[in-house]
């Protein structure tokens, strides 16, 4: 029997020969209707059964939705069967903590343009973007689409469907080396592409970015933010205006660590004045910043990574939002492992990662997120070094043990156990970071989960020390600084650069009683956030909004001006405005 007439076309990845693939998912999922097995244990049992018998690996669980959803055999026993088909539904959602943190993130890749820097870490395989190697999960699914964004997008978006993940608000991460190297002309369409496959059109010659955004803002897969990834030395005004014509939303720069002496063994090509620089451009253009850290590098000891990060987080030039942690390993096509093989450089070992990265999350403030720990390098690409990927769970389990466990946003967000019938209390973090006053707004409930966040920054040291003189009177100016004149829809404007509730992702338009997003959370920040700002003696807010999230605030009260959304607070006479 075949599937449906019209279906869609077999993703590239999917096992091989497709005939025979069906036949044995139709055998599981008829198999599985009429045992209703319990839990994803159950019926990873049941699927290597047939597994065995037609000697093949287990089939993917989105694999078994696709034919689930298409096969007239299995549709007819799932309509016998309703509450069986809808457990195993459940059954065949994939990583569900893909979600759970209230998006879905989708990683693309650029196409190789190399990269200026000579760092002795990077891995530089040929017609590979700089420091990724071709066997990571992501690169390979890039490889399959000859790094299209059109290609990425929709493949990736079918997949995470099958997967059973809601696939309505998306966070796209754009990698492959240093974003801000390749020419602009290739990067707009590329993120014309990327627009133009979150819509569900066809990519054209004639669509430009312009309308292609235009068309995500009510989209059935809106961008709700975009990353990407690049160096400190690399940020500019200029540059940060065309991040924000993209629509790009959060920046993170490869740190790796605020030891210039550390920095120049490695050739790294920027120092710690940098990285001060670029964060502040970028914290008072509305980017939420992200810093790569690197402990282990060559000429470093554990105490001077411990030490990096204390000032990361001590230093008010610095602070970002979020880190990733990656501790150096050698791998294939680096120039570090003939510094092995030469006795130039060792490596750390297991537990010294383990210590060094247990010291570092001590040291983390509650406002920021740690995305990551350890790179998905395979084993075989690791030469030298700690093969250990799920170290951030040994780290975890460490600092439980000793009494001190994490207190970063991801350690603490409510995830899948959501109540919106909990009681939640409002805290408040304020801090100076890059010459400017952030307020760290959270939700949290009695066991301390964050359940939504603002980040709300007044930026300049002209608007702190008036704001901190006067908190209820207008400022009086704001510097004019060139910031606005790139950005001069910025002029007078405190930022929200944050706003996020946590939980089950649920659908655009629809409520879950079961779960925290669409219960008002992130109303009611915002409006904190503007009483904040008005206090404060700001005429207007500005959010930098992700494309698919500018009607959320246009329902608010916010307009459209430049790339941000802008809400006037007051009549405010005396602050400089554009």
């Amino acid at each position: 029997m075949t599937l449906v007439t019209g279906a869609p076309p077999y993703p590239p990845n999917y096992p091989k020969p497709v005939e025979r693939t069906d036949g044995i998912a139709r055998e599981i999922l008829l198999a599985a209707l009429l045992a209703s097995p319990r839990d994803a244990g159950d019926l990873d049992k049941l699927a290597s059964r047939f597994s065995k018998r037609y000697a093949r690996g287990l089939l993917p669980r989105w694999v078994l939705r696709r034919v689930f959803e298409l096969d007239p055999e299995v549709r007819a026993a799932a309509q016998e069967r309703p509450d069986a088909a809808a457990a195993l539904l459940r059954l065949l959602t994939t990583k569900s903590v893909r979600s759970r943190s209230g998006i879905v993130p989708i990683s693309l890749f650029l196409k190789p343009f190399g990269c200026p820097a000579q760092c002795v870490y990077c891995p530089s395989e040929r017609h590979m973007p700089k420091s990724y190697l071709s066997d990571q999960p992501a690169v390979r699914r890039a490889l399959r689409h000859d790094f299209d964004a059109y290609g990425q997008v929709a493949a990736r978006l079918e997949q995470l469907r099958l997967g059973g993940h809601p696939v309505d608000k998306l966070e796209l991460i754009i990698q492959g080396g240093t974003f801000s190297h390749p020419p602009r002309r290739y990067r707009e369409e590329f993120l014309t592409g990327v627009f133009a496959a979150a819509n569900g059109a066809a990519a054209s010659d004639e669509l430009t970015l312009e309308l292609a955004q235009r068309l995500n803002e009510r989209a059935p897969h809106r961008v709700i933010g975009i990353t990407v990834e690049t160096r400190p030395d690399w940020i500019t005004l200029e540059e940060m205006a065309f991040l924000r014509h993209l629509g790009v939303t959060r920046v993170e720069l490869g740190v790796q660590t605020l030891d210039d002496r550390i920095s120049a063994l490695t050739q790294r090509g920027h120092d710690t004045a940098d990285v001060a620089q670029a964060t502040r451009l970028l914290r008072d253009a509305g980017f939420k910043v992200g810093y790569h850290l690197m402990p282990g590098l060559p000429g470093a000891t554990s105490d001077d990574d411990v030490e990096s990060a204390r000032q990361v987080f001590d230093d008010p030039r610095f602070r970002p939002d979020l880190l990733k942690l990656y501790p150096c390993v050698v791998t294939r096509f680096s120039e570090l492992e003939a510094w092995v093989l030469a006795g130039r450089f060792v490596p750390y070992s297991e537990t010294q990662v383990r210590e060094t990265l247990a010291g570092i999350k001590r040291l983390v403030p509650r406002y920021v997120r740690i995305h990551r720990v350890f790179r998905d390098f395979t084993a075989d690409d690791i030469r030298h070094g700690s093969r250990v990927s799920h170290v951030r769970d040994v780290v975890q389990a460490d600092l439980a043990a000793a009494g001190t466990p994490c207190r970063c946003i991801r350690c603490r967000e409510v995830g899948e156990s959501a109540r919106p019938d909990a009681p939640l209390t409002l805290q408040t973090t304020s801090y100076e970071a890059a010459e400017g006053h952030e307020h760290f707004l959270e939700y949290v409930d009695a066991h301390d989960r964050v359940h939504a966040l603002l980040r709300l920054r007044f930026p300049g040291p002209a608007a702190i020390a008036t704001a901190a003189a006067a908190p209820d009177t207008a400022i009086s100016s704001v510097a004019a600084t060139a910031l606005y004149d790139a950005l001069p829809e910025l002029a007078g404007c405190a930022l929200v650069r944050e706003l996020h509730t946590y939980g089950r992702q649920v659908r655009i338009a629809t409520t879950d009683a079961n779960a925290a997003q669409h219960q008002g959370l992130g109303r009611a920040l915002l409006a904190e956030a503007e009483r904040r700002a008005r206090a404060a003696g700001y005429a207007r807010l500005a959010v930098i909004s992700g494309i698919g999230v500018r009607d959320y605030y246009r329902r608010l009260g916010y307009d459209l001006i430049g790339s941000y959304m802008i809400k006037r607070l007051r009549e405010a006479p005396s602050v400089d405005s554009p």
